[in-house]
């Protein structure tokens, strides 16, 4: 379910959903409060509609095993402003943005009761984080949180969530100079790591330039921290490792081609169109074929 909304897969939404609608509501593996939050980060609109209408998904979601992350529309917020379709309808449908692990209304409401100030005991402060609370703080620059948890867990700086990536990962290809200062010098995160330690998916540098745009200050940043750009390799050499993908095992459909060419997953592109070069032809129900897709998310190298 939570595939086919990031690629505004509705038609497929819909067929999961009416079999099984707690499906909007179950908490995933990044302990992420249904699919909602996910489908709100790329803006597919209709999708978002489709989870809150049909599967009655919470649009007051917050991230974290306990509920201390943001909400969805305090995420969402950050990345699109208040103009945006998707931040606009989760408004019209009653969402808050509370920010990450303080429970703490942007508009100044409320606060969490875990907060209350009159709780008593002991003047030691509480370490309630969880690795996805540093990662998701990356992601949006929220520096102090940052701050705090790499006092406690420094080493969380390098551990890597469900799909391979961390805090580094997230705080570079956003763009957050500051984070992304703050996880290298003061974290120590090796600036030439790759997602989930793979030389298959290419080196942070080499993501970002697909990403961001030349002379980006987080591109010069890593550059001078001795950053290099390493294209993903399987370290073989290419007919090897063509002979052994054509004799490999193809367990792949239509939708994994989108989800991968969301992702920018070059090498999963590659091997699907291999062994199915007229899936990059096939239109999904909004008239998009895979090119649409990569071009829409600004991947070069898919693009290729």
């Amino acid at each position: 379910l939570k595939d086919a909304g990031v690629i505004n897969d509705v038609k497929t939404m819909k067929l999961i959903l009416k079999r099984n609608p707690q499906l909007a509501r179950m908490q995933d593996e990044d302990n992420w409060q249904g699919p909602l939050l996910e489908v709100a980060l790329v803006g597919h609109l209709e999708a978002a509609q489709l989870l809150v209408e049909f599967g009655n998904a919470d649009v007051n979601a917050r991230a974290g095993e306990h509920d201390e992350g943001g909400s969805v529309y305090w995420h969402t917020l950050q990345i699109y402003g208040s103009d945006h379709p998707i931040v606009q309808y989760l408004q019209a449908q009653g969402a808050r943005s509370i920010e990450p692990s303080q429970g703490i209304e942007v508009n100044g409401e409320g606060k969490d009761s875990s907060q209350d100030s009159s709780n008593t005991g002991s003047d030691e402060s509480v370490f309630e984080y969880e690795l996805t609370d540093l990662i998701d703080a990356s992601l949006v620059n929220d520096i102090e949180t940052m701050k705090d948890i790499l006092k406690e867990k420094p080493e969380w700086a390098s551990h890597e969530n469900a799909n391979g990536w961390n805090a580094l990962h997230e705080a570079a290809f956003n763009g957050h100079l500051e984070a992304t200062q703050l996880l290298v010098e003061q974290a120590g995160v090796d600036v030439n790591t790759w997602t989930n330690n793979s030389d298959e998916t290419g080196s942070i540098l080499f993501l970002i330039n697909e990403h961001l745009p030349s002379g980006h200050p987080v591109i010069e940043y890593l550059i001078s921290k001795g950053a290099k750009s390493m294209p993903p390799t399987s370290g073989q050499d290419p007919e090897t490792t063509e002979m052994t993908n054509d004799n490999s095992d193809f367990d792949y459909t239509e939708v994994d081609l989108s989800f991968a060419a969301v992702n920018n997953d070059f090498r999963t592109v590659e091997t699907i169109l291999r062994k199915k070069p007229d899936w990059a032809r096939i239109r999904d129900q909004n008239g998009w074929e895979v090119l649409h897709i990569i071009v829409r998310f600004g991947h070069l190298e898919s693009t290729k």
